[in-house]
């Protein structure tokens, strides 16, 4: 699963604007004040698939806030949606797993899925307050449910339709939005999830880099959790040290 493409609307200083990624890499390349940042920050206030990064970098946490978003030119007065839409392209895995889900989880055997599905976050605003967020999902579910011959289709409100979203949202890709690296790696985080009171940072950043490296070690097809990469680690160091003895 991937993002083909991200359409945005109403946001700061982006009028309409669809953005294609057409390749493994995408540049954005413009003079200065053109408006490379806020696409970049657009993309990363896509919230369904942005990382939360505010456990290293504090100030992150005001880039979601929508009232920063409205653009100069109505805030005295904006009456409109702001529209951050995400394409997000299906590989023939992404149905096989949404599929063999759908059937364990509702019994449902799902049919006719889409190649590419179009999710939009719409945030309202009334006088210049900001009011909701609606969610909408392009997503059409339709399949036979035990002797049924005929596929059927299952509305948004339906179980089924809402597993499936469920599901999906889980395989989102994470978007990771770095301004600059003015964030220090830590000399140490614990590799296991500790007893804690709410809100504690140091337990906050050390998820952070236990999610971060064991998602390094996922693409690397490493098929061990943190823990244990670490701890063969550290016994195949101490095995060549006692050969080099």
């Amino acid at each position: 699963m991937h993002y083909k493409r991200f359409k945005f609307r109403n946001f700061k200083g982006i009028a309409d604007m669809d953005l294609e990624l057409s390749g493994d890499v995408t540049t954005l390349i413009g003079l200065n004040e053109s408006g490379k940042t806020t696409v970049l920050e657009a993309i990363f206030c896509f919230s369904y698939g942005a990382e939360d990064l505010q456990v290293i970098n504090p100030e992150m946490a005001s880039l979601r806030v929508p009232d920063q978003w409205i653009p100069i030119s109505k805030r005295a007065n904006f009456n409109d949606d702001i529209r951050i839409c995400a394409v997000v392209s299906l590989s023939d895995d992404d149905k096989a797993g949404l599929q063999a889900h759908m059937r364990t989880k509702f019994g449902l055997h799902a049919t006719g899925l889409a190649e590419e599905i179009e999710i939009c976050e719409r945030h309202r605003f009334e006088n210049s307050r900001f009011i909701e967020t609606r969610y909408e999902w392009g997503l059409g579910i339709q399949g036979t449910v035990g002797r049924q011959r005929n596929p059927r289709s299952f509305g948004a409100e339906t179980p089924e339709w809402l597993g499936a979203v469920a599901y999906l949202k889980e395989k989102l890709p994470r978007i990771w939005y770095f301004p600059n690296f003015l964030f220090e790696l830590p000399e140490r985080f614990a590799l296991r999830e500790t007893a804690s009171v709410a809100g504690d940072a140091e337990q906050d950043k050390s998820r952070f880099y236990r999610s971060t490296f064991e998602q390094i070690l996922a693409q690397l097809g490493s098929g061990a959790n943190l823990e244990t990469h670490v701890v063969d680690r550290l016994r195949s160091t101490e095995r060549a040290d006692q050969r080099s003895l």
